[in-house]
Protein backbone atom coordinates (compact mmCIF):
# COMPACT_ATOMS: atom_id res chain seq x y z
CA UNK A 1 0.00 0.00 0.00
CA UNK A 2 1.28 3.07 -1.16
CA UNK A 3 1.36 6.66 1.24
CA UNK A 4 -1.01 8.12 -1.68
CA UNK A 5 -3.37 5.33 -0.86
CA UNK A 6 -3.08 5.73 3.12
CA UNK A 7 -3.81 9.61 2.89
CA UNK A 8 -7.01 8.11 0.64
CA UNK A 9 -7.93 6.03 4.00
CA UNK A 10 -7.73 9.14 5.96
CA UNK A 11 -9.69 11.08 3.38
CA UNK A 12 -12.55 7.91 3.59
CA UNK A 13 -12.54 8.90 7.47
CA UNK A 14 -13.52 12.40 6.49
CA UNK A 15 -15.75 11.31 4.06
CA UNK A 16 -14.96 14.22 1.65
CA UNK A 17 -12.15 15.30 -0.70
CA UNK A 18 -12.15 19.26 -0.75
CA UNK A 19 -12.73 19.21 3.27
CA UNK A 20 -10.02 17.31 3.88
CA UNK A 21 -7.75 19.08 1.18
CA UNK A 22 -8.70 22.61 3.15
CA UNK A 23 -8.02 20.86 6.51
CA UNK A 24 -4.33 20.14 5.60
CA UNK A 25 -3.94 23.81 3.08
CA UNK A 26 -3.82 22.31 -0.35
CA UNK A 27 -6.89 22.71 -2.98
CA UNK A 28 -8.73 20.12 -4.22
CA UNK A 29 -7.33 19.76 -7.43
CA UNK A 30 -3.75 19.87 -6.05
CA UNK A 31 -4.76 16.94 -3.93
CA UNK A 32 -6.63 15.01 -6.11
CA UNK A 33 -3.44 15.26 -8.97
CA UNK A 34 -1.24 14.06 -5.93
CA UNK A 35 -2.87 11.14 -5.25
CA UNK A 36 -3.36 10.16 -8.87
CA UNK A 37 0.00 10.21 -9.63
CA UNK A 38 1.07 8.83 -6.73
CA UNK A 39 4.03 10.67 -6.70
CA UNK A 40 4.89 13.99 -5.06
CA UNK A 41 3.46 14.24 -1.70
CA UNK A 42 5.83 16.52 -0.17
CA UNK A 43 6.46 16.65 3.14
CA UNK A 44 5.09 19.65 4.04
CA UNK A 45 1.75 17.46 2.93
CA UNK A 46 3.35 14.57 5.63
CA UNK A 47 3.39 17.26 7.90
CA UNK A 48 0.29 18.64 7.52
CA UNK A 49 -2.05 15.69 7.80
CA UNK A 50 -0.07 14.77 10.74
CA UNK A 51 -0.67 17.85 12.69
CA UNK A 52 -4.11 17.72 11.97
CA UNK A 53 -4.72 14.48 13.24
CA UNK A 54 -3.07 15.01 16.47
CA UNK A 55 -5.28 13.73 18.48
CA UNK A 56 -6.17 11.26 17.96
CA UNK A 57 -2.62 10.38 17.24
CA UNK A 58 -2.16 9.13 13.95
CA UNK A 59 1.17 6.88 13.97
CA UNK A 60 3.74 8.35 11.77
CA UNK A 61 5.58 5.39 10.81
CA UNK A 62 1.90 3.74 9.15
CA UNK A 63 1.89 6.75 7.17
CA UNK A 64 5.29 7.11 6.21
CA UNK A 65 5.65 3.66 5.57
CA UNK A 66 2.56 1.56 5.57
CA UNK A 67 4.26 0.09 9.27
CA UNK A 68 2.09 -0.48 12.50
CA UNK A 69 -1.69 0.57 13.12
CA UNK A 70 -2.85 3.32 11.85
CA UNK A 71 -3.32 5.17 15.15
CA UNK A 72 -1.14 5.25 18.56
CA UNK A 73 -2.66 4.27 21.75
CA UNK A 74 -1.80 7.07 24.46
CA UNK A 75 0.76 7.43 25.44
CA UNK A 76 2.86 5.61 22.37
CA UNK A 77 3.21 9.07 21.07
CA UNK A 78 5.39 10.19 23.90
CA UNK A 79 7.86 7.44 23.29
CA UNK A 80 8.00 8.09 19.62
CA UNK A 81 8.72 11.68 20.12
CA UNK A 82 5.26 12.90 18.22
CA UNK A 83 3.95 14.44 21.30
CA UNK A 84 2.10 18.22 20.42
CA UNK A 85 2.47 18.32 17.11
CA UNK A 86 -0.20 20.76 16.50
CA UNK A 87 1.88 23.40 18.35
CA UNK A 88 5.27 22.62 16.89
CA UNK A 89 7.01 24.65 13.42
CA UNK A 90 7.37 22.80 10.47
CA UNK A 91 11.05 22.32 11.29
CA UNK A 92 11.21 20.43 14.62
CA UNK A 93 8.24 18.34 12.66
CA UNK A 94 10.24 17.39 10.49
CA UNK A 95 13.53 16.96 12.77
CA UNK A 96 10.97 14.15 14.81
CA UNK A 97 10.29 12.30 11.52
CA UNK A 98 13.69 12.24 10.57
CA UNK A 99 14.57 10.90 14.17
CA UNK A 100 11.65 8.69 13.94
CA UNK A 101 12.99 7.50 10.62
CA UNK A 102 16.58 6.54 11.40
CA UNK A 103 15.57 4.66 14.51
CA UNK A 104 13.53 2.83 12.25
CA UNK A 105 16.35 1.95 9.50
CA UNK A 106 19.04 1.36 12.26
CA UNK A 107 16.60 -1.35 14.02
CA UNK A 108 16.11 -2.65 10.01
CA UNK A 109 19.84 -3.25 9.93
CA UNK A 110 20.50 -4.76 13.22
CA UNK A 111 17.34 -7.09 12.06
CA UNK A 112 19.67 -8.19 8.63
CA UNK A 113 22.89 -7.84 10.38
CA UNK A 114 21.34 -10.68 12.64
CA UNK A 115 19.41 -12.61 10.18
CA UNK A 116 22.42 -12.55 6.96
CA UNK A 117 25.38 -11.09 8.43
CA UNK A 118 27.06 -11.83 4.63
CA UNK A 119 24.51 -9.81 3.14
CA UNK A 120 24.69 -6.62 6.00
CA UNK A 121 28.51 -7.38 4.67
CA UNK A 122 27.61 -6.62 1.33
CA UNK A 123 25.03 -3.78 2.28
CA UNK A 124 27.95 -1.87 4.46
CA UNK A 125 26.27 -2.47 7.46
CA UNK A 126 28.62 -2.46 10.24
Amino acid sequence: MSIAHRINVLIKEEKNLTTFAKKIGLSQPGLASMLKRDSGIKSSTIVSILKLYDNPKLNPLWLLLGEGKMWLDPGEEESMGMVDLDKQDEEEVYKRMNKLLEQRVAELEREIKRKDPDLAGELGIE
